[in-house]
């Protein structure tokens, strides 16, 4: 999975591949010279459905929040509970973590980052319409996981047919049912039964 997510990576993110189907992305932010925030992304684009899960952390705020689920075809924001700065132009303001997910495993265009929201004369607005480098996505890109998940499946179909067909053991049968080969068994003895 990280042979595809690697290339559009920033220098400050790292993938590393933790199954044969799944990838954990994280990323240590610099968000606006302001706080370090932790970001990480695991995705599992050949699981049924395909899903992504994120955590956000913060050593300054103490804070680690996840949010799991995220399917294709899903897009938001979640404001993470508990971390808010003073961001110039928009005052203070609630981080969020944005995320898009569109396509499916074989076309798919994934977008992670942040952004933050604030209110200005009474109104909610966010950090991408008053502070150009808003948001900050951290993973955007169009991706092809479909020849990995081909193959997984593939290898999945083989191993299911080898199981089918493989000899299934059975349970010993005792086929030797003279007194002495009985001994230590006590008698089974059915009460009610008339002769």
């Amino acid at each position: 999975i990280c042979s595809e997510l690697d290339r559009p990576l920033p220098s400050h993110c790292h993938c590393s591949d933790t199954s044969r189907i799944g990838a954990s992305v994280k990323c240590g932010v610099d968000f606006l010279h302001l706080d370090n925030i932790g970001v990480q992304a695991d995705f599992e684009p050949c699981a049924m459905p395909a899903h992504m899960s994120l955590a956000v952390t913060d050593s300054k705020f103490h804070i680690h929040h996840t949010i799991g689920g995220l399917t294709f075809g899903k897009e938001g924001s979640y404001p993470i509970p508990g971390l808010s700065l003073h961001i110039p132009k928009l005052g203070n303001a609630g981080v969020q973590v944005a995320f898009e997910l569109e396509g499916s495993a074989r076309e798919a265009e994934i977008k992670v980052g942040l952004d933050a929201c604030g209110s200005i004369d009474g109104h909610k607005i966010c950090g991408s319409k008053v502070i150009h480098e808003l948001p900050l996505w951290l993973i955007s890109g169009k991706f092809s996981f479909g020849h990995i998940c081909s193959a997984y499946e593939a290898d999945m179909l083989a191993m299911a047919e080898a199981a089918a067909s493989a000899p299934m053991p059975f349970a010993p049968v005792i086929t030797d049912m003279s007194p002495s080969s009985l001994d230590g068994f006590a008698p089974l003895v059915v009460e009610g039964l008339e002769e």
